[in-house]
């Protein structure tokens, strides 16, 4: 799986119910481009503010990629023990 599939399956987890701005939980959002890794960007008509697909959740402002989150969640579901996620 490379990184675009991974933010496109966190943006069917996310949003699984319309994209809702994190801050004001609006849905008057508008697609504002892609940064590098494929994270799609957004504006909040309401609140005025700018949040991507990250934006408070727990890989939020990681120095790892997403498709290493990927990779250890579903390694994580096999009930691999930490050693051997390390590994």
């Amino acid at each position: 799986m490379d990184e675009a599939k991974c933010y496109e399956m966190l943006r069917e987890v996310r949003w699984k119910e319309g994209i809702k701005c994190p801050h004001c939980e609006s849905d008057a959002i508008i697609k504002n481009g892609h940064d590098e890794v494929h994270r799609q960007r957004y504006y909040c008509q309401d609140c005025e503010r700018n949040f991507d697909d990250l934006t408070d959740i727990v890989f939020s402002g990681s120095n790892k990629s997403l498709k290493v989150w990927v990779v250890a969640l579903y390694l994580m579901g096999l009930n691999l023990s930490n050693t051997q996620l390390a590994k």
